[in-house]
């Protein structure tokens, strides 16, 4: 659980950083399975904005 501590104090710091040079919205994309994830994202205070299917195309050469 130490370098979840670390990663809370780095992102808190970052996302004040941000928030000092007029940043006002931060987004970010997390697997909807990453409920680790989610719980830290939760406690630094981003909240669910909406829920989006990723679209994943494959391109098949015709060589």
């Amino acid at each position: 659980m130490q370098s979840n501590m670390h990663i809370v104090f780095l992102l808190s710091e970052a996302l004040r950083q941000l928030k000092d040079v007029g940043v006002s919205k931060v987004r970010l994309t997390v697997d909807s399975t990453n409920e680790v994830a989610k719980s830290l994202y939760k406690k630094l205070g981003f909240v669910h904005e909406y829920k989006r299917t990723n679209l994943v195309l494959h391109f098949k050469s015709s060589r």
